[in-house]
């Protein structure tokens, strides 16, 4: 019965991690782990999916501790780069299984050294599954000295991935920080214009600043050029509801 209930629980924090609840996260994670009828049925399974939350919460430190405990030798050593424990995190990084993420952390902790000539090309796959990631953290953590080493990479992760600049500007996105990813989003609809995605992400951008008229029209240009598009087609109903109730 209780891991009935833990696995409910955990459940219940999905559901509020997608509504930006962080705060009653932070509480039923913290009571989990202080109750001790749920501590005997923590397995390495049930950290894993702690210590992925304590990252989507940006809590690092936890985050790394719950991550020895899953076993997840690549989660420690990211967190440890993030908080710019370099060297520990390249001791660590020398155990770990080799993997598209440990590609990605050799890369990372090459250039936050500054090591130029020994630094790895990550992949087109590295780049579309842990870019946006990277940035969304430093951001979070207010890292600008490794945020400036990306940024100043970013002409040749584009050479690999023509996505690149697309992933940071959803990192600025999921960061909050909404003027500089619609200053991106907007270079990168007039460089290609028939990119649907570009729409979309000002559209929901434009949403969150109650510029509803903009949002309507840019969730349309997305549409014009992804039909299916069921998040568009979604958002557009949003926005146009907003726009009449406001005027």
């Amino acid at each position: 019965m209780v891991e009935k209930n833990l696995e409910n629980l955990f459940c219940k924090v999905l559901k509020l991690i997608s509504d930006d609840n962080y705060s009653e996260v932070e509480i039923i994670i913290a009571n989990i782990l202080n109750d001790s009828s749920y501590k005997k049925d923590l397995n390495v399974d049930s950290w894993q999916y702690i210590a992925d939350i304590y990252l989507t919460l940006g809590k690092y430190a936890s985050a790394i501790d719950a991550y020895k405990k899953a076993k997840n030798q690549l989660g420690v050593v990211f967190c440890s780069i993030l908080l710019k424990n370099l060297e520990e995190a390249e001791n660590l990084l020398i155990q770990a299984d080799k993997s598209s993420a440990k590609n990605w952390c050799m890369f990372l902790i090459e250039l936050f050294k500054g090591n130029i000539n020994k630094r790895i090309k990550p992949t087109f796959f590295q780049i579309r599954h842990f870019l946006e990631l990277t940035v969304y953290h430093l951001l979070v953590l207010q890292n600008n000295e490794y945020l400036n080493c990306i940024l100043s990479e970013l002409e040749n992760l584009s050479e690999i991935n023509l996505d690149s600049k697309k992933a940071i500007a959803a990192a600025y996105f999921h960061a909050g920080k909404l003027d500089i990813a619609q200053s991106i989003f907007m270079s990168l609809a007039n460089e290609n214009q028939y990119d649907g995605e570009i729409f979309f992400n000002l559209g929901q951008i434009h949403l969150q600043k109650n510029n509803y008229q903009e949002a309507v029209s840019m969730f349309m240009n997305a549409l014009l050029l992804l039909p299916e598009h069921y998040p568009s087609k979604l958002f557009l109903q949003k926005a146009n509801a907003l726009l009449k109730t406001n005027n």
